[in-house]
């Protein structure tokens, strides 16, 4: 199976260097205003596209939004990576960043030291190991978490499985019904039912659908294995949806 392309955006990281590379994990179109036909052929007045971006410096994940006008055609989500930086840094507005990744530095601050004193090997290795889940996220989420963590040198598919439960967990904990017209309902229907109580918005909700879509190729057999990138873009999506849910600055623009 030939290996998956991992794109890339540079130097739009409002903290890092102009020369840091940020993969593209995730983008979703909508109109903003209902499309125009002229004949049979629609015209888009105003299409918005949201793209997610995960930092390989400061290991944040930013929610960008682009507005076009006047599409002919509904393009595909991810267009935004056919953009150079300049163009992407002149069309793209920075929406929401999920905090910095710097538990290990205030502990370092403490004892007087800075995190450049560790050698790059720690790290690295502080980076990898740090939580994704916000830090007021409550426990019956984070224990799913912490426990795909333990798995996660055994099983990407395992890790990807306990990411799924903190999902149900968030779900349960913002009140999904568990049981509508005495049929069980699945995740992907609590999903929706949250954002239609406007306790998500639309494009939480997608990014939710997406990770459960991730998720479910780590539980069945027939799918292809996951990969390191897939196991990022998790990580990513649960990040930025425990970050708007939980977060004190829950970026209420992203609805």
């Amino acid at each position: 199976m030939a290996k998956k392309q991992t794109f890339y955006q540079v130097g739009i990281c409002p903290h890092c260097s102009s020369q840091t590379r940020l993969p593209f994990l995730f983008a979703t179109n909508d109109y903003m205003e209902p499309p125009v036909f002229s004949g049979k052929i629609p015209r888009y007045m105003v299409v918005r596209t949201l793209s997610l971006f995960g930092c390989d410096g400061c290991k944040s994940v930013l929610l960008y939004g682009t507005k076009l006008e006047e599409a002919q055609i509904l393009p595909k989500d991810e267009w935004v990576m056919d953009l150079s930086s300049h163009e992407f840094s002149s069309l793209c507005k920075l929406i929401y960043s999920t905090p910095e990744l710097n538990y290990l530095q205030i502990n370092l601050e403490q004892l007087g030291l800075h995190l450049s004193d560790l050698p790059s090997s720690v790290r690295e290795r502080f980076y990898r190991e740090s939580p994704i889940v916000d830090p007021a996220t409550p426990a019956s989420v984070k224990q799913c978490y912490e426990i795909g963590i333990a798995v996660r040198a055994i099983s990407r598919d395992l890790y990807a499985v306990q990411l799924r439960k903190a999902l149900e967990a968030i779900c349960h904990d913002k009140g999904a019904s568990e049981y509508l017209d005495g049929k069980r309902l699945n995740l992907h229907q609590q999903i929706t039912q949250l954002e239609k109580l406007n306790v998500v918005g639309e494009h939480i909700s997608k990014a939710a659908l997406k990770l459960k879509e991730i998720c479910n190729r780590g539980a069945h057999y027939s799918d292809p294995d996951l990969t390191d990138s897939d196991v990022r873009k998790l990580e990513a999506l649960l990040q930025l949806i425990t970050s708007f849910v939980y977060g004190s600055d829950n970026g209420e623009m992203i609805k």
